[in-house]
């Protein structure tokens, strides 16, 4: 009786302050999130806003700077376009006027070769310029790749499902790898080779070098096409098999310990399931922030090429309507291949974007 009474005497003097870990925080620093964004531009972590882990990231704010950033890309590319298309236009008013007062076919036909010759010298520089954005554009992506997928896929794995992260992420590395590999050795010379090929074409009337250059640009989408297709397919696939996996997993490992462990099992299991929850909130702010620097990295060379291909398709139908078969075909080659470009950066883009989307969404039980 004495011990107890004793006991009871000196249990407020035991009691101490417990405090609560900031499990985002910590996550944060231990998964180095911040990755995500040091890993951008200044100007582009501007569009992306502040990396806040509370769950309350202002995703309305970033794709409204997003959205005005590319308004003015856009009016840029006009800008800088504009001088070129009124150039080749005028170029095909004088080649028109030359060929109505020409005395024969032959002669015409050595006006328009002229006429070809000196739009593609009048678009070289700007063709050039647009393939070396796209080639910049893969690399930029490419390089953030690397920093921002470990830190999305850690959190996806500390959120409970560490077999779908490992798997997805090996999945997404390898096909980027792929696209990236294949974009440097082979579709970036084809571009520079069709390019050469429509010139050529255009000059000489060779039907070889025209079936070549529909070769090169089918051999091109076909890739782009395939690659696209065929990662997202295994990727959904991948975060089928492993889902299940994961999720049997966590309720198992919730149930075993809520049982197994008397008294506290129940504590222990909630906890487990707040630390689960913490990594959820960094593993969707992250990819949020993720989902819309992707957007901004492809904004740039969408803009430039995406103007470009529209203004010479209108440039090579207002040529085709005087008679200028040559140039026309010329220019709408040239609109083509402005179109491959735009795919060569959206399919890898996409593959990016698609990775992102599949950590955001990765389900635990």
């Amino acid at each position: 009786m004495k011990k107890a009474f004793l006991m009871l005497l000196l249990l407020p003097f035991l009691v101490v302050t417990a405090y609560a870990e900031e499990y985002p925080a910590s996550m944060v620093d231990e998964l180095d999130v911040s990755a995500v964004r040091e890993s951008l531009p200044e100007e582009l972590r501007k569009i992306g806003g502040e990396l806040r882990f509370s769950g309350d990231y202002d995703g309305a704010g970033a794709l409204e700077r997003l959205w005005n950033r590319f308004l003015a890309q856009i009016a840029e590319a006009l800008r800088k376009s504009a001088r070129e298309v009124f150039s080749v236009l005028a170029l095909a008013i004088l080649c028109a006027l030359g060929t109505s007062l020409a005395p024969g076919q032959k002669q015409s036909e050595y006006i328009q070769i002229a006429g070809c010759a000196a739009a593609s010298c009048l678009l070289a520089d700007g063709m050039n310029s647009m393939v070396g954005k796209a080639a910049n554009a893969l690399t930029s992506l490419s390089d953030y790749a690397k920093a921002a997928l470990p830190a999305i896929y850690s959190a996806a794995a500390a959120g409970g499902a560490p077999s779908s992260a490992s798997a997805r992420y090996a999945v997404s590395c390898l096909a980027l790898d792929l696209m990236m590999s294949a974009s440097q050795r082979l579709l970036l010379p084809l571009l520079y080779a069709a390019i050469a090929l429509a010139v050529c074409g255009s000059i000489f009337d060779n039907p070889l070098l025209r079936s070549m250059l529909r070769l090169s640009i089918k051999l091109s989408t076909l890739l782009l096409t395939g690659l696209t297709v065929v990662f997202s397919g295994f990727l959904t696939i991948t975060g089928i098999v492993t889902g299940s996996a994961d999720e049997a997993t966590v309720k198992a490992a919730k149930t075993l310990m809520s049982a197994a462990i008397p008294v506290v099992g129940k504590i222990l299991s909630d906890a487990a399931s707040s630390v689960i929850s913490a990594a959820a909130v960094v593993r969707n702010t992250a990819g949020a922030f993720g989902l819309v620097s992707v957007c901004a990295l492809c904004s740039a060379p969408f803009a430039a090429c995406g103007v470009r291909r529209l203004l010479l398709s209108l440039t090579a139908a207002a040529t085709e309507m005087t008679g200028l078969d040559r140039l026309s075909r010329l220019l709408g080659e040239f609109s083509t291949l402005m179109g491959l470009m735009l795919g060569l950066v959206a399919s890898y883009g996409l593959m990016l974007f698609v990775s992102i989307v599949s950590a955001i969404r990765t389900v635990t039980g």
